[in-house]
């Protein structure tokens, strides 16, 4: 890595190309035997997600990572979303990992829902109920005592790089000294 710092603005990796949804679900067709039918982009995201169905009418989302190994997503976030499911919480089952080439294709289970368009105090309550086992847990409290009647801790916010500053791809971020 040179030590030349970026420039403000400049973008220190190079832009994620966006998902081929068709291309995507013909290699994955010609890897897995799996026919995908494309319905159509999910709504946000910066390198795209797709609908899909299966034959039997089983709809899912269609997404992938570019220049990531099918272990790292295994040993990290697919396994996040795997305990986290086993707890109870609100996350997609990833239905589908394959390894295409030097990207991952995930086709994960679509979820009842939408985003909301405004954040309530009932909304608000029902993201901090979600989030203080968590919270807890990882400040070293358990459910024990919190049913004590001890305060949860209150842990500033702060974010780890400027917002301006790009995020690093995934693989890179594994990978130390790099």
């Amino acid at each position: 890595m040179s030590d030349t710092p970026t420039p403000p603005g400049a973008r220190a990796w190079p832009r994620v190309p966006r998902l081929d949804p068709a291309r995507t679900a013909d290699a994955l067709h010609a890897a897995t035997g799996i026919r995908l039918t494309v319905e159509g982009p999910c709504p946000g995201g910066q390198v795209g997600t797709a609908y899909v169905r299966r034959p039997d009418g089983h709809r899912s989302v269609l997404k992938w990572r570019a220049e990531a190994a099918l272990e790292e997503l295994r040993a990290g976030p697919v396994t996040v979303t795997d305990t986290l499911r086993a707890a109870g919480y609100p996350v997609p089952a990833t239905e589908l990992s394959v390894q295409l080439g030097p990207a991952v294709v995930l086709v994960q289970e679509l979820l009842p829902g939408s985003a909301p368009r405004r954040l309530d105090a009932a909304g608000l309550d029902r993201v901090l109920a979600l989030n203080a086992p968590l919270a807890m847990r990882s400040e070293g409290w358990s459910c024990r005592q919190e049913r004590a009647g001890r305060p949860w801790p209150i842990a500033p916010t702060r974010r780890s790089r400027p917002r301006s500053q790009p995020r690093a791809p995934y693989g890179a971020r594994l990978r130390p000294g790099q």
